[in-house]
């Protein structure tokens, strides 16, 4: 709801900076009703010069991961047998770089309502 809460919050604001665009963070199936918004937001108020996009991420590798155990890491799969961390997470510049897009890229002016990840 927060999301919702924000973005109609911040519409008048948005019409009138025209073009306007809402970039919405969506992770795996708990996030299936911002991306919904997201799709909803964009046919409502697509007229009016805003645009709206939801992506994932990806795993990103940040200081937080140092607050789970050790043990918990290894048993979710994060490290080889050799104990080295397998590739699955991005930096933080990575993890940005699809959000940055979303905000920003030219190429999605016609594309509102999509859902990105790996900026595509």
């Amino acid at each position: 709801l927060a999301h919702f809460l924000l973005t109609t919050s911040l519409l008048p604001e948005l019409i009138a900076g025209n073009p306007s665009r809402v970039v919405v963070l969506a992770y795996a199936q708990s996030k299936t009703a911002n991306i919904l918004f997201t799709k909803q937001f964009n046919k409502l108020y697509r007229s009016q010069g805003i645009r709206a996009y939801s992506l994932q991420p990806g795993g990103i590798l940040t200081n937080l991961q140092q607050h789970i155990p050790e043990k918990e890491q290894r048993a979710m799969g994060w490290y080889r047998e050799d104990g080295t961390l397998i590739d699955i997470f991005k930096t933080v510049k990575q993890g940005a770089s699809t959000i940055i897009y979303a905000a920003l890229a030219p190429e999605l002016d016609n594309h509102g309502g999509a859902y990105l990840e790996d900026c595509a």
